[in-house]
C-alpha cells in the first residue's frame, strides 16, 4: 500500500463510501474516531456514541436508496500530513443517479488520524447546508469553507496537540478557584450567560446568583462527605474551532487523596474570549432530580451534546 497521503486518504474514502452504501454501520464505525466532529452550513455537531454514529450512517444508507442513487463516491483532490498520524485532505462527493446528480457535487476537508493500523475520520468539513441532509435539506453550499481551505493550514485550525494543554490549565484553574480562591474567582471562569446540563436537565445562569446555587451545594457536598478537595481530573480534549475547545474530564470531591464523591463524568466547551478560555457549556453526570432537591447525586448518564440539543429544542 501507498504512503502517500493522498493514496491513503483516497482508500479511506473508497473503504468507508462503500460501507455508506451498503448500510454496513458497524463496520463504518470502525472508520471513525469519536468523538466526531463536524461542520456545514449550519454550524458544527459532535457525534461522542457508537449508537448516533450507526444512527446518522443508517439514515444516510436508506437516504441514498430512497433518492434511488446508483453511484456514490467521494474522489480526493489533494491531501498532505500533518505529521506521522495525521492527515489533512480535500475530497469531492458525487451523488448521481444513473448519470443525474441527486445533490450538486460538493467539497469536503478531512482529518485523519492514525489508530494503531487505521486510518479514521476524526473531524470534517463539508460545503452542504445541513448538519444531517437525509433528514433535512440536501443541497450544496459551494464556497462556504474553500475560501478557507485555499491557504494551508486550511482555515487556520490550531494544532491539535495544544487542546489538551490548554483544558488542563482552564480546569486546574477552576479547581484552585473552587478549592480557596472564593466564588468570584470561580466564576469568573465562565461566560455569563452559560448552560449547565445534568442527565436530564438543562439551565441557562445567567447570573452570579444563579451560579451560587452549584457552588453552595458543592460545598455543602464537600463539607457533608468530609473532603477538602474538588478535583478535575482532565481526560481529553479537541479543538471545534480556533476559538472553541470541546474537553471532557472527571470530578471528585477528596481528602488527603481518597474520593468522598463521585468521580463525576464531566463535559466542558471553553471558548476563547479577551484572551482567555472560559466555560460557556458543562455537563455533569449528576440526577436532575437530587439537584432540584438541593443535592448532588452521581448519575450513570451524561447527557450527550446531541441529547441536550433535542431537549432543548422542545
Amino acid at each position: 500500500m501507498s504512503d502517500k497521503a493522498i493514496d491513503i486518504y483516497q482508500v479511506h474514502l473508497d473503504v468507508s463510501t462503500r460501507l455508506v452504501f451498503r448500510g454496513d454501520t458497524e463496520a463504518y464505525a470502525e472508520h471513525a474516531q469519536l468523538p466526531f466532529v463536524f461542520r456545514t452550513a449550519q454550524g458544527v455537531e459532535v457525534i461522542e456514541t457508537a449508537r448516533d454514529l450507526s444512527e446518522d450512517i443508517r439514515q444516510l444508507h436508506e437516504w441514498l436508496g430512497s433518492q434511488g442513487v446508483t453511484d456514490y463516491h467521494r474522489i480526493a483532490r489533494d491531501a498532505r500530513y500533518l505529521d506521522g498520524d495525521t492527515i489533512e485532505g480535500f475530497h469531492v462527493t458525487y451523488a448521481l443517479r444513473s448519470a443525474t446528480p441527486v445533490v450538486e457535487p460538493y467539497a469536503s476537508r478531512m482529518i485523519l488520524k492514525r489508530v494503531g493500523q487505521i486510518w479514521k475520520t476524526s473531524y470534517a468539513e463539508h460545503e452542504i447546508a445541513d448538519a444531517l441532509y437525509p433528514r433535512r435539506n440536501a443541497q450544496a453550499r459551494h464556497g462556504m469553507f474553500s475560501e478557507q481551505w485555499s491557504e494551508w493550514p486550511a482555515g487556520q485550525m490550531p494544532d491539535p496537540a495544544q487542546a489538551m494543554p490548554i483544558y488542563a490549565r482552564t480546569t486546574a484553574s477552576i479547581s484552585d478557584a473552587a478549592n480557596g480562591k472564593g466564588f468570584d474567582a470561580w466564576h469568573n471562569h465562565y461566560t455569563v450567560p452559560y448552560q449547565v446540563h445534568y442527565d436530564s436537565g438543562d439551565y441557562t445562569i445567567s447570573t452570579p446568583g444563579e451560579a451560587r446555587v452549584f457552588w453552595d451545594m458543592l460545598h455543602q457536598t464537600m463539607a457533608r462527605t468530609g473532603a477538602d478537595r474538588f478535583t478535575i481530573r482532565p481526560a481529553s480534549a479537541l479543538f471545534l474551532s480556533d476559538t472553541r475547545v470541546l474537553g471532557y474530564h472527571d470530578i471528585a470531591l477528596t481528602r488527603d487523596g481518597e474520593t468522598r464523591f463521585g468521580p463525576v463524568r464531566s463535559r466542558m466547551i471553553l471558548v476563547l474570549t479577551d484572551g482567555r478560555w472560559r466555560c460557556t457549556s458543562v455537563a455533569n453526570a449528576l440526577s436532575t432530580k437530587a439537584f432540584q432537591e438541593g443535592e448532588f447525586e452521581p448519575s450513570p448518564d451524561l447527557p450527550t451534546l446531541r441529547e441536550i440539543h433535542e431537549r432543548m429544542k422542545t
